[in-house]
């Protein structure tokens, strides 16, 4: 069983972004170049682990008829935020202010973490889990992902 499995999707979204943004500080204070490839190299790597939890989770939280929807919805709000960031670096970086955008990535990853936590932490004890599929003897695909406290429609 997968730290998701055993902490919860919520907490280990968190647990992860948590950690992306001490590496991403951390290669804005790498000592050589080599150090801060190696740094960014573990938080990408990091952060594409932990998005199949992310999405399976995202998607747990709506019915089967708006996950499309939902789907749809964070991939936009995801790629805005990725757009919007290479200018706004490329003129800090522009300016001379080399480790800033670092500094500014690690800080939005934090008030990430936390608003995730705040929003969705208490949802990890109440979710029927995610790795219960309609190849589980008993479970009604249409209650995967369901708070457990609420039927099925």
């Amino acid at each position: 069983m997968g730290p998701a499995g055993q902490i919860g999707s919520a907490r280990t979204i968190v647990a992860t972004r948590l950690g992306a943004a001490c590496l991403m500080a951390g290669t804005a204070l790498a000592p050589t170049f080599a150090v801060a490839v190696v740094l960014q190299i573990l938080r990408t790597a990091a952060t594409m682990m932990v998005a199949p939890v992310r999405q399976s989770f995202t998607m747990g939280l709506f019915p089967a008829a708006e996950r499309a929807s939902a789907a749809g919805m964070t991939g936009v709000v995801r790629r805005l935020s990725g757009a919007a960031s290479p200018p706004v670096s490329g003129a800090l970086f522009d300016a001379g202010y080399l480790e800033v955008p670092f500094f500014v990535g690690a800080g939005l990853q934090v008030v990430s973490a936390a608003m995730y936590r705040l929003f969705f932490g208490a949802l990890d004890d109440r979710l029927v889990p995610a790795v219960a599929t309609t190849s589980d003897p008993g479970v009604d695909p249409a209650e995967v992902g369901m708070p457990l406290d609420e039927e099925a429609p």
